[in-house]
């Protein structure tokens, strides 16, 4: 592993998507104005919010062309409208990361009961809670290898799929059934998703938001199960197991994901903890095994400085990956800036 200076400000990794070009940007002003004209139902404001991810990575180990990657990038930039009419609720959500609105989110829900509900376009799969986070709501700088290994064995875009759900909680468990299109499209094959997770102490913890930051008090404790398959693709099913804990100012959380032959044949699993030493400030160390052909562990340790909550903080990340791939092993610093409005 090629040294570097830790006092560098962190950059853009080369996964990255790097800030968009003026034409870009002159492209993207004209979408948003046809965008908001669409999103305001007759009769009804749709209330708008979001969220702007700024990053900069620096990093000697990776490398962006023939140069150490320095340099900024935007995570993401997601721009949602949400609203109801009559008893029906949508949410639409594009991110402009890119310099072009990318489609995200576009349901609608409704209620059978107070407990149950029905959801019906296109959604997050309701796999781990790591896989439904929203961007504002994560601890480190980057998500799980558990949440972009998913991503990438289900052939998703953002983790999204277009289909129908089944939602419900009552009293300390939860579920959600889905049914989505799957890598067959509008075929005959089905991606079938399981969840039921359960609030075993307290009011649970990890619904809204990793870490110990705005947890209820007291001890709380959540667990769930989750199940993933394509029925277009043949031994193709992932399952997965999580816990979060809370108490005071110490968080846990631990996932694993059991991936059948089709989808890497493999089990990874992290595990973190996080501290807050007062009420503005919480560290973080988080361990990640991808069981991997390449042995490859990744280490984080993190800093975060909330200014107003998980809708304004800083983020400092110092990620170090051990793998007999060259490709892989190497160290990464990384600041963020997160704003959710």
């Amino acid at each position: 592993m090629n040294k570097f200076i830790l006092g560098t400000l962190t950059a853009t990794l080369v996964s990255t998507t790097a800030f968009a070009t003026e034409s870009d940007w002159s492209g993207l002003d004209r979408e948003i104005e046809a965008l908001s004209s669409t999103l305001a139902p007759a009769g009804e404001g749709a209330a708008v919010h979001g969220w702007i991810h700024v990053r900069w990575d620096s990093s000697s180990d990776f490398m962006v062309g023939t140069a150490d990657t320095s340099g900024a990038a935007f995570s993401s930039i997601r721009l949602n409208a949400t609203g109801s009419v009559a008893d029906y609720k949508y949410k639409v959500g594009f991110d402009l990361a890119s310099g072009s609105a990318s489609l995200r989110d576009a349901f609608i829900d409704w209620n059978f009961t107070d407990n149950l509900k029905g959801r019906l376009g296109n959604f997050k799969v309701p796999f781990l809670q790591s896989v439904l986070q929203g961007v504002v709501g994560r601890l480190m700088v980057q998500p799980t290898n558990i949440t972009s290994l998913f991503g990438a064995n289900a052939g998703l875009t953002g983790l999204r799929d277009a289909g129908a759900a089944v939602m419900g909680h009552f009293d300390m468990l939860n579920f959600a059934a889905a049914l989505q299109n799957g890598s067959d499209g509008q075929g005959d094959e089905y991606r079938t998703t399981f969840r039921v997770g359960a609030d075993l102490m307290g009011e649970g913890a990890g619904h809204n938001c990793e870490g110990a930051y705005g947890a209820a008090e007291g001890m709380n404790l959540s667990a769930a199960v989750a199940y993933s398959e394509d029925g277009a693709i043949t031994d193709s099913a992932m399952t997965g197991f999580e816990v979060y804990l809370t108490n005071g100012p110490w968080a846990a959380a631990g996932e694993m994901m059991d991936n059948d032959k089709a989808v890497g044949d493999n089990t990874p699993w992290d595990a973190t903890v996080s501290f807050m030493f007062n009420e503005d400030y919480e560290a973080a160390v988080r361990w990640e095994d991808r069981d991997d052909t390449a042995n490859t562990n990744d280490l984080t340790v993190g800093v975060n400085r909330y200014i107003s909550g998980h809708n304004a903080k800083w983020m400092l990340n110092w990620r170090t990956t051990d793998s007999d791939s060259a490709v892989l092993d190497g160290d990464t610093i990384s600041l963020a800036l997160v704003l959710g409005f």
